[in-house]
């Protein structure tokens, strides 16, 4: 009787794992791994980039990606998997505005966008249209969002919190605020008094152009500007 050669199963047993964890990993868009599209770059108005090289719309953004809009420039990012919807602009168009995608944490229960510097406006849809919480943080603070529509501006020399729907958490040093629709706060970097909540007119003629923007079509939601 022939015997089996028992020095090669290990080697097939190896082969075998590897290539199911293959197959396994090629079809699953697991939020955690860092090769998966996690956001996409929807439009762009100007001069933007993508890890310094010029962006294009419909481009795929990955974890650590940085996406960079000139001044006069907007970038619109949407995620892929939960709907979230960015305008990246720059702060009073005095200089270039940053924000860079990261990959999700609480064990992927929560999306993380992290503002280096600029303004931007976010849309997040309603609890039932999604499964994960997004958090946007900056230098000094990080806000928790929930269903809702404001706006996140840090500079040098100041960071604010702004919500025109919905209600948002924002920690700033440790200390937890609660903002509400129409109001914002703000907080001066370089003094580092105690932040200021205040009332917040997103109807103002300066405000609403951030939200309602020529040319773009309402969401199933009835929001414009996204």
């Amino acid at each position: 009787m022939k015997k089996l050669n028992y020095g090669l199963l290990p080697l097939a047993a190896v082969f075998i794992i590897l290539s199911i964890s293959a197959l396994f990993w090629q079809g699953c868009s697991c939020s955690g791994d860092k090769n998966s599209d996690i956001a996409e770059i929807t439009s762009i108005e100007g001069e933007a980039k993508v890890n310094g090289q010029p962006a294009q719309k419909n481009q795929k953004l990955k974890a650590d990606d940085i996406i960079e809009v000139d001044k006069n420039s907007v970038a619109k990012i949407k995620y892929v998997e939960e709907g979230y919807q960015f305008t990246l602009y720059s702060a009073d168009n005095k200089s270039a505005a940053k924000l860079q995608i990261k990959s999700p944490s609480d064990d992927g229960k929560s999306f993380i966008t992290n503002l280096i510097e600029g303004l931007i406006t976010f849309f997040v849809p309603p609890k039932d249209q999604r499964s994960k919480l997004l958090k946007i943080q900056t230098d000094v603070a990080v806000v928790s969002i929930h269903q809702t529509k404001g706006k996140v501006l840090s500079t040098k020399e100041k960071y604010t919190a702004a919500l025109a729907e919905g209600k948002i958490g924002v920690n700033i040093s440790g200390t937890d605020y609660q903002i509400g629709a129409g109001q914002q706060i703000n907080f001066d970097k370089i003094k580092k008094e105690k932040p200021a909540v205040s009332d917040y007119d997103f109807m103002s003629e300066t405000e609403k152009k951030l939200y309602y923007r020529a040319g773009d079509q309402k969401t199933s939601s009835g929001t414009d500007g996204y």
